[in-house]
Formats: structure tokens, sequence, C-alpha cells
């Protein structure tokens, strides 16, 4: 069983930034003159675009730098023509003097999942694992708990939206305004833990909480933002449940981190704020010493199976996003799969497979163990909400809460 975490608003805000993410909306508007088609992309030549529509060829004229795109509901990436693949169905934007200016893939026809609404909105959530549960972050009301039987608030918890569940989901680690707190959920006893800042010119925003495989220690990430200045230096802290720091250490660029056992840690460091080269590496923490596993480009959407002892992730390519996987044991990489746009959330079912959204579809989709690609249906997955069950919004939540669903995977 792995350990849940919540996923940051604000960490995903500032990777979507850093990732070319294009806007959904003005470039799609066709102005007075302006006209739009739709066909089978048929490769290009030169300035040269070819479009195949029942079976006639059309050649059409390009801009000197079109914009070309694959866009889900809200926004999509930025990418070239030599990114797309031909045989897809593509809608091209023509300007009034008969030039491509834009272009974008064509959202295909999902089916429509038959979930069951429950009685909260919000813009994350995270289901307990054993699916009893589930916490909802919302912009305005922050996090709070709720029972699945029948969606009622169970305890309204924090401003902030990370949080982590232990494996049988009876305990939750969130963080609180003053640092961080731990709720059993039995007794709703709530132990306190300040982790405060002796420097008054830094704020302490947490990024990452861990439970150990014994459960008797957390791992909690934090940034040491300086206001106005930015900062890329954060502090990774290791405290027993009483909240006693054991180790204390500052890292610059961190990203994902992860338990391997009780003595290693696994972590991924930038080389600088823009995360396109990465370093994964095991800390011993006995022995303070550090072991490179491989430097991944362009790494995004790190996850590990603590049982399997394997990592999964993908490698953004342009347009394109490829998942592998990782099995440190035998110090093997598996390319899964490649897809054409980009997704998001990737996650380990129960039954070993992977679960993720993909943005260009507004899909939630499922690896197999075959490698296979299984479309289930539309709507968008949170990180950490698959269990037997899955939550979901029927859409990427953004400025406006949505109503979150249940469907059962099994």
């Amino acid at each position: 069983m792995k350990n849940r975490i919540c996923s940051t608003i604000l960490l995903i805000a500032i990777s979507l930034l850093a990732m070319g993410r294009a806007d959904a909306s003005s470039p799609w508007v066709l102005t007075q003159g302006e006209k739009m088609i739709t066909g089978t992309y048929s490769g290009y030549e030169l300035n040269r675009l070819y479009l195949t529509n029942k079976d006639r060829r059309q050649t059409l004229i390009m801009e000197d730098d079109p914009l070309i795109a694959i866009m889900g509901i809200y926004s999509g990436t930025i990418g070239r023509l030599d990114d797309l693949p031909q045989g897809i169905t593509i809608e091209v934007f023509i300007n009034k003097e008969g030039k491509v200016r834009a272009l974008r893939n064509q959202q295909d026809s999902i089916k429509q999942a038959s979930g069951i609404p429950l009685k909260a909105w919000g813009h994350g959530a995270s289901l307990s694992p054993d699916g009893h549960k589930f916490v909802i972050y919302h912009y305005k009301d922050g996090l709070s708990l709720h029972d699945l039987k029948d969606s009622a608030i169970f305890l309204n918890l924090s401003p902030f939206s990370l949080c982590a569940w232990n494996k049988d989901g009876q305990k939750l680690a969130y963080a609180a305004e003053n640092g961080l707190s731990i709720l059993e959920l039995e007794t709703k006893k709530i132990i306190d833990i300040p982790l405060g800042v002796e420097n008054a010119d830094l704020t302490k925003i947490i990024t990452g909480i861990q439970w150990s495989p014994q459960e008797d220690r957390l791992l909690v990430i934090s940034l040491d933002d300086v206001p106005d200045a930015g900062s890329d230096l954060f502090t990774l802290t290791i405290l027993d449940i009483q909240g006693n720091i054991l180790i204390q250490k500052l890292i610059p660029c961190l990203g994902p981190v992860f338990w391997l056992s009780q003595d290693e840690i696994l972590m991924v460091t930038f080389s600088d704020i823009s995360m396109t080269t990465s370093d994964i590496k095991a800390w011993n923490i006995k022995t303070n010493t550090f072991s490179s596993i491989f430097t991944p480009e362009n790494l995004t959407n790190l996850t590990y199976h603590p049982l399997q002892n394997v990592l999964a992730f993908s490698i953004r390519n342009g347009i394109k996003e490829e998942i592998f996987t990782y099995n440190l044991e035998e110090n093997k990489l598996h390319k899964k799969i490649s897809l054409l746009s980009s997704i998001h959330n990737l996650q380990w079912s129960q039954d070993n497979t992977l679960f993720f959204w993909q943005e260009s579809n507004n899909a939630i989709c499922e690896l197999t163990q075959d490698n296979q690609l299984k479309i289930h249906f539309n709507g968008y997955l949170p990180q950490n909400t698959v269990e037997d069950k899955i939550l979901y919004f029927l859409t990427e939540p953004l400025e406006e809460s949505q109503q979150v669903y249940m469907q059962k995977i099994k």
C-alpha cells in the first residue's frame, strides 16, 4: 500500500507556467473574414499544409509562424508541425488573407461516466486508502474531511491543500497554519507540530508530506520563500510523530521525495528553476551519503510503488509525452507508451496499473500491465484518488469549484 500525498495547488501552478501552456480562448476565436475547417492531417512541406477531407486532399498556405497546439478544454501545449502524427483530425484556422494562422487537434469523442455525484465541491480531492473517507480542498474554504457514504463534513481541517494519508487511512497528516497537524480519525484527536521559521524574512511553505514505511516518522518538505524575491531553497525535515525534529537538511531546487526504506529516501533535484535537467538519487540518512540513480531530462509525474520498488514517470518530448518505469531492484528503464499530448497526476492503482488524466481529451485513462491504453471516460483525475473506486471532477477545476464524483472501477 502506498503513501498518499495530496497535490500542491501552488506547485501545480508553477509547473504549468514552466511548461509552455497555451491559452485556450483567444487564438481560437474567429474574427471577421476568418474561417475554420476540419480534416485529417496529411503532412506539410515548407509553407504548405496538407489536409484530407472526404478523400479529397487540400493544400493550404501557412503564415510564417502559425500557432500549433494540442489543446484540452481550457489549456494545452504549444508544439511544432513535426510533433503532429499524420492521420489525426485537426481544426485549421484560416485568416482573411486565406492563410493558416493556427491549428489544433479535434478532441476525440469519449464516453461519459456514470459516476455518483457527491455533495461536495472544490478544486482538489484525495481518497483515503480504505475508501471510506475523502478530503476536498477549496480555494476559499480550505481543506475538509468528508464521509464517502453521505458526503457529510467530518471535520474542517486547514486553509492549505497538502495532506498525506497513512497506509490504512486512519491517520491524516496535513499542512496547517503554524506547521503540521496529524488527525487520528477514530478519536478525532489532533496533534499540532509547530514548524517555525527563525528568520523573520522567510516564509515557510510546505510542499510535501510523507509517512515513513513504519509510520513512526514523517518527512516534510518546505520551501523557504523570500517574499518579493523568491527562492529555490527547500528544507527537508524528518520528525517523529510527537513532533521532535530528527534531521533537517537544506537542498536547492528539490522536487518529489519518497521513502524507499526507514533509512533511505529517494529524491529528485533539478539543475535550476526551469526544471528541465533532473537527478534522481537515493539518500542514506544514517550515513548521509547520496547515490545517483539516473538523470532524465524533462521529467514529470514521478510516482513510486513501494511494494514493487518501481518508479513510474513521464518524459515530455515536444507535444508528446512518454511514460516509463524504472525498476530499482534491477536498475532497468522500460518505455511503456508514447502519447500525443500532456498527461497529469500519474498514480498507481491497487492492481499495479497506472492511471492518469490526459489533457487533450479531458479523459481519465489507465495504462494496463500489458501496456495497453484504456480510456475510461471524460473527466479530470486529481492526484491520489484511485483505489477500488476513483474520485474525479467533470473537468479540470480552475477558478470555479466543481462537484466531485465517485465511480467504481472494478
